[in-house]
């Protein structure tokens, strides 16, 4: 998926968060959050944790994160949340 592609959830997982098997937190985009294939895939990676969002309008990624950062829920206040927020953000917002 494209940064410029439209999402209409965004979330994160904790546990396996890829094909080299790198244990972490990791912040996803998708196309739906009841998207059960999406959900069955990521535990099948070995996600322990998966939670998603969905968002208002079809968002750009960066669009998205920017909602996520303004959500006050507490699963986002994690230290590991947090460092994934981090790390997207670095990655997909614009440099100022």
């Amino acid at each position: 998926m494209r940064n410029s592609d439209k999402v209409t959830a965004v979330g994160y997982t904790t546990g396996m968060t890829g094909k080299r098997g790198d244990m972490g937190t990791k912040i996803r985009f998708t196309l739906g959050e009841t998207n059960t294939l999406r959900v069955k895939e990521l535990a099948k990676l070995g996600a322990t944790d998966i939670w998603f969002v969905s968002t208002p309008n079809p968002m750009t990624k960066a669009e998205a994160l920017r909602y996520l950062q303004g959500i006050d829920d507490p699963r986002l206040r994690l230290p590991e949340v947090q460092r994934a927020i981090a790390h997207s953000a670095k990655r997909i917002l614009p440099k100022k």
